[in-house]
């Protein structure tokens, strides 16, 4: 299930993605995807959040 803004973010997120694995992390700063490895690029500040099996690639988000 992905994570909730408004429930679950914490004060400093500023971006959420899902890495290719199902993992879902949030962001301080920008992440850049990185096709070969299947993951986001680990930000200063991230902290995971959830699982689930939506496609990674095309999950990053900014805070609404």
């Amino acid at each position: 299930m992905k994570p909730d803004w408004k429930d679950d973010a914490p004060a400093w997120a500023r971006y959420l993605a899902m890495d290719a694995d199902g993992a879902w992390s949030w962001f301080e700063y920008e992440p850049q995807w990185i096709p070969n490895m299947g993951h986001w690029s680990a930000a200063p500040r991230y902290e995971q959040a959830y699982h689930t099996l939506e496609q990674a690639a095309n999950s990053l988000e900014e805070r609404p």
